[in-house]
């Protein structure tokens, strides 16, 4: 053990102090050698009996080479195949020790690369991170700045958690949105939808499996024999997306009305409604699976039984005790103002399963 205190840091000052000399810059001062941001190759078999700086440059030191000194890094690149009998310390830049590498002394690196060799040998400590910013070879040492398992899976849940949030509040956010839009160009329409999800929603979600099903093997029929499957599988995506909003308004008017909000629009039902059945839908471990295959399919089959919204079913037809919210009749008159005029022409005054409350 060397009783003199190894601090690569001091020697890191000292090269700076000789960079100021013009005549110091990739030339030899003494025994000592300074690279700034120049290549410089230490031959096989020579010998350089000072300590080597490095600044920004490329130095190598071929196999049977020999540094006598220390070795500082500051940026830049350092090949190692040959001998260094003082201590590395390398300040960012990349470090490569090749397999015949031999250092007689610490080696220290703060930032950057380091590419080790399995045959390369370091006789004295290995520093790196924090570590390094001690004195080599003394009792003061920086622990390591690494996570411990358990706060990195901490981390990750948390990271997963936020993505999560991030894709589901921003699908919602967007679909509540749409349905708004498609409430207000065609309510009329949504309303035939949702009225008759409400009514009798097992015989939507019957007729939606029976769809889903038929437009799926129909669309890949077609997609074979003429090619026109794709427009019976965008039918069939209009046709959820119809039905996912209808079924949102479905699900907020029950909402509201549970918690007697009395003053709500129809829009505010949409939104709400929407919103939150599809962040249902993303909830994992299947609850978001089965929350889309249950509403999706008794919005599919709604809009099935409405031919898109366009006539009334008669299954959806409001009875004496079926569970479909009662219409307000001001409500009425004015969502009928904005509803293209002849929307349904078989009837004299719009039916109360027309729009939305």
């Amino acid at each position: 053990m060397r009783c003199r205190a190894k601090f690569p840091m001091l020697f890191l000052l000292v090269s700076l102090l000789l960079l100021v000399a013009p005549t110091a810059v990739a030339q030899s001062n003494g025994h000592d050698k300074i690279v700034f941001n120049e290549a410089y190759t230490l031959r096989a078999g020579e010998i350089l009996s000072g300590n080597l700086a490095v600044f920004g440059g490329s130095v190598t030191l071929e196999p049977d080479s020999t540094v006598g000194g220390d070795v500082v890094l500051f940026g830049g690149r350092l090949v190692v195949e040959g001998a260094i009998t003082g201590d590395v310390a390398a300040f960012g830049g990349r470090v490569v020790l090749g397999d015949s590498a031999v250092l007689a002394g610490d080696f220290t690196a703060l930032g950057g690369s380091i590419d080790r060799s399995p045959g390369a040998k370091i006789q004295g400590e290995t520093l790196i991170g924090l570590r390094s910013l001690g004195f080599a070879g003394s009792g003061l040492r920086f622990p390591e700045m690494t996570a411990p398992p358990p706060l990195k899976a901490t981390t990750q849940l948390l990271e997963r958690f936020f993505h999560w949030q991030l894709r589901t509040f921003g699908t919602a956010l967007l679909l509540a949105i749409l349905g708004v839009v498609a409430l207000l160009v065609a309510p009329a329409n949504i309303g035939r939808v949702s009225n008759a999800a409400a009514a009798q929603p097992a015989v939507s979600f019957g007729m939606g499996l029976l769809t889903f099903l038929l437009a799926l093997f129909a669309g890949a029929l077609l997609l074979i024999a003429c090619g026109l499957g794709l427009l019976v599988w965008l039918a069939l995506l209009i046709g959820l997306l119809l039905g996912w909003i209808g079924a949102g308004l479905w699900i907020g008017q029950r909402l509201l009305a549970a918690l007697r909000v009395r003053t709500a629009s129809s829009v505010s039902e949409a939104f709400v409604g929407i919103f939150l059945i599809t962040v249902l839908a993303e909830l994992p471990y299947c609850i978001g699976f089965f929350v889309w295959l249950i509403l999706g399919l008794i919005g599919l089959g709604a809009v099935a039984l409405t031919r898109f919204g366009v006539q009334s079913a008669e299954s959806a037809a409001p009875a004496q005790g079926a569970a479909v919210l009662p219409v307000d009749a001001k409500s009425l008159e004015s969502s009928a103002s904005t509803s293209t005029a002849g929307d349904d022409p078989q009837v004299d005054s719009p039916p109360e399963d027309a729009l939305p409350s």
